[in-house]
């Protein structure tokens, strides 16, 4: 066995673990308890459906009963391989049974919905506690297990794939760490039963499998029979359903998906398209088969770990994959990095810095964490105390949104570059065939697992300050969506725009939004548009703004905000744009966004004071 250390900080150890676990607790059972996307319901519908259809004698026709019968929430009716939806079927037993006796709405119940997603959260407890298992084999430290423990269960992409996300990847992971516990026992019956078992959840875990077996395995006919062995389970699940034409429709439109998503990482060279996950995947295979292993080297954890990770790997980057998918990366990387060659500081640190990474690129370019109801459906949906604000009110319209509004989507790409290349250097450093092996530093830096929890919990409190941040109804709202814009370039021309509208109550606004066309922003402009919002009755000025024409956004939505003021019902005010030109090399071209039509007939927008056949595209809340 390896030793290692454990370096602590200023705080006595009991109390900092002590803290680290309480936090870690948190954020999972927040994240179980808050966070809402459909795929588990979905899932609680068909399991419920694959009970009804067996009940009623239809089990082969049971695609065809789930999309007949499905719950009117159900987004996706069954498309996956039946196993899957016998384990919903029997974690969801008593729910099915309160369905068929008592005609319990389980999609609108919080307890059914909760039961579900607890099989979710109880797996990721379950790996955890396999990723312990593994880590008994080779390391004897009982507080660097402890920290393993809490590394795996606090990574951002675990917690917001699965439990914000509610993806069912931790089944197939799970399974797959059982089956490299086994391996690295040298238990190969029951390495290749759990991957019969991984593969039929998510078919991915073949990619992991065939690599560890070309390292074991060096007869041909031997490993051309276990690879089928893997799939029997999906093939027999299957059998009853063959030639039901709901099963193929649902199962093919499914599986082209996916087989786009893994055929479409490729790049030019010489005039043709090279698939770089097959190249990755078939150079690895080759090396496994082609690498014999010394006795010192069958000994060597690490060989094994690295090949896993090198596998998920090869489709995690050069894949264009889903962005949930990468919680099958995590428990693999992290075993790695207490594995490997180089230090365990900056083993860890790059996988903190690169999840994290991957955690905040995914906010922005996944649509499901700007869903609406993510936050609406479960324990928020039962507390007096916590009032989720209208779609109409929120300050942000989703997570999206925040990121253009505040230039953080920018960053985007290179907080995936950030990612990729942490995983690349992790490999490269660590890789235990080349180089010299070093005397490696494994003490363990008290501060790294708490900058994770802090990390961890931020996109939580972004997702939930997104959706619960009001900024009440808006007082003024028109043709935000309208795409129409005005032929009239108000800067150059120095053009002066108003639009007029009525309060219909006592409020506050903060800030103004409006689109614009903006064929040009080069920073060598300095044309602006001067915003102002004034009371008619009083000719007050409330609001006096500057927006300079090189940073506003092209066709988005460009926010102007302001100390809070407040407006009296029944006061006319005015929102008045005057474009304002500076003699520069570049010339600006903006051009506002209108409604297509004339919506408020009693205050048309006015361009230069004549009345026009539209209003101002603006938002005042």
């Amino acid at each position: 066995m390896t030793r290692l250390s454990l370096k602590n900080g200023k705080l006595p150890a009991k109390i900092l673990f002590g803290a680290e676990i309480f936090i870690t607790a948190v954020l999972l059972l927040a994240s179980f308890l808050i966070f809402y996307y459909t795929d588990f319901s979905d899932s609680l519908d068909n399991g419920v459906m694959l009970f009804e259809s067996i009940k009623n004698g239809n089990f082969t026709e049971y695609y065809r009963y789930a999309a007949e019968n499905a719950a009117s929430e159900t987004v996706y009716t069954a498309n996956y391989n039946v196993l899957l939806y016998f384990v919903f079927m029997i974690w969801n037993l008593p729910t099915a049974i309160l369905h068929v006796t008592k005609g319990i709405d389980y999609m609108d119940s919080v307890k059914c919905l909760l039961w579900c997603k607890l099989l979710i959260l109880l797996l990721i407890l379950a790996s955890s506690y396999v990723i312990r298992k593994i880590m008994d084999l080779y390391v004897d430290s009982k507080e660097l297990k402890n920290k393993a423990h809490l590394f795996f269960l606090s990574c951002s992409c675990v917690i917001v794939p699965a439990l914000v996300a509610s993806q069912y990847d931790i089944f197939s992971i799970f399974f797959i760490l059982l089956g490299l516990y086994f391996y690295l026992k040298k238990d190969m019956k029951k390495f290749l039963i759990f991957f019969m078992v991984a593969v039929p959840f998510k078919s991915f875990a073949f990619f992991v499998f065939v690599p560890l077996l070309l390292l074991h395995e060096k007869n041909i006919l031997k490993i051309f029979g276990k690879c089928i062995l893997v799939f029997i389970p999906q093939f027999v699940a299957g059998l009853p359903f063959r030639g039901e034409e709901f099963y193929t429709i649902c199962l093919k439109s499914q599986n082209r998906d996916a087989m786009e998503l893994l055929l479409n990482g490729t790049v030019e060279i010489a005039g043709y398209s090279v698939n770089l996950f097959f190249v990755a995947f078939i150079s690895l295979c080759v090396f496994c088969y082609m690498k014999k292993l010394s006795f010192a080297e069958e000994k060597d954890p690490a060989i094994p770990i690295f090949i896993t990770t090198c596998a998920i790997s090869s489709f995690m980057l050069f894949m264009s994959i889903r962005s949930y998918w990468v919680i099958m990366f995590i428990p693999f990387t992290l075993l790695l990095a207490f594995t490997g060659k180089k230090s365990l500081r900056v083993n860890l640190l790059l996988f903190t810095i690169g999840s994290s990474c991957y955690t905040f690129h995914a906010l922005y370019n996944h649509w499901i964490y700007s869903s609406g109801k993510i936050i609406s459906e479960l324990i928020f949906k039962r507390m007096d105390s916590v009032t989720i604000p209208e779609t109409e009110e929120l300050k942000y319209a989703s997570l999206k949104e925040f990121y253009r509004l505040h230039e953080l989507n920018q960053y985007s790409q290179a907080l995936y570059t950030i990612f990729f290349v942490s995983v690349i250097i992790l490999l490269v450093i660590n890789c235990p065939f080349f180089g010299k092996e070093d005397k490696k530093d494994m003490t363990f830096d008290w501060w790294i697992l708490p900058m994770q929890l802090v990390i961890s919990a931020i996109p939580l409190c972004l997702i939930l300050y997104v959706n619960l941040a009001s900024a009440g109804y808006p007082v003024y709202s028109r043709g935000m969506e309208s795409g129409e814009y005005l032929d009239y370039n108000v800067t150059y021309n120095e053009g002066t725009i108003t639009q007029c509208f009525d309060a219909d109550e006592n409020d506050t606004i903060e800030y103004i939004e409006f689109m614009c066309e903006n064929n040009n922003t080069d920073r060598m402009i300095r044309d602006t548009l001067h915003i102002t919002v004034s009371d008619n009755d009083t000719g007050t000025v409330l609001v006096d703004e500057t927006a300079g024409a090189a940073i506003l956004k092209d066709e988005s939505k460009n926010r102007i905000t302001f100390d809070p003021v407040d407006i009296i019902e029944g006061h006319t005010y005015c929102i008045t744009v005057q474009g304002e030109h500076l003699d520069t090399p570049q010339i600006s071209s903006i051009h506002m966004g209108t409604t297509s039509s004339l919506e408020d007939e009693d205050y048309p927008m006015e361009l230069n004071g004549e009345p026009q056949d539209c209003n101002l595209a603006f938002v005042v809340k």
